[in-house]
């Protein structure tokens, strides 16, 4: 009997453990990341996957939905301001994926464009 107790106080923790460590992987996107300083790219994610930000130069906004551990930006809209000295590449942005406070943003055809820093909280 003691042996059967064991057992299952061993299984439900490993379910429990599992169940944890699987958590919710949007989870890992939501925040800022990137700069707040004048012409640097920046976004803002929701718990909702809502992303806001900035390419540095125009305004970005829409919606995001995961895709396994990816982030794939949904229907995104942007002004169009021309900004001759600021590299405008988050505009081009088609997926995200996040390891160690870096989020490495991929275009369409799934090659690096560019990588945001997690903010600091405040």
């Amino acid at each position: 009997m003691l042996r059967t107790l064991a057992t299952a106080l061993a299984t439900g923790l490993l379910l429990t453990l599992s169940a944890c460590s699987g958590g919710d992987p949007a989870a890992s996107f939501v925040g800022s990341w990137g700069s707040q300083e004048p012409g640097q790219p920046n976004l803002t994610i929701t718990e909702k996957l809502e992303i806001s930000g900035t390419d540095g130069c125009n305004h970005l906004s829409g919606t995001g939905s995961i895709n396994g551990e990816t982030l794939r930006f949904g229907n995104m809209v942007s002004t169009e301001m021309a900004c001759p000295d600021i590299m405008t590449w988050l505009g081009g942005a088609y997926g995200a994926t996040v390891s160690g406070g870096v989020m490495t943003i991929t275009d369409l055809d799934d090659v690096t464009i560019g990588t945001l820093d997690q903010a600091p909280t405040q």
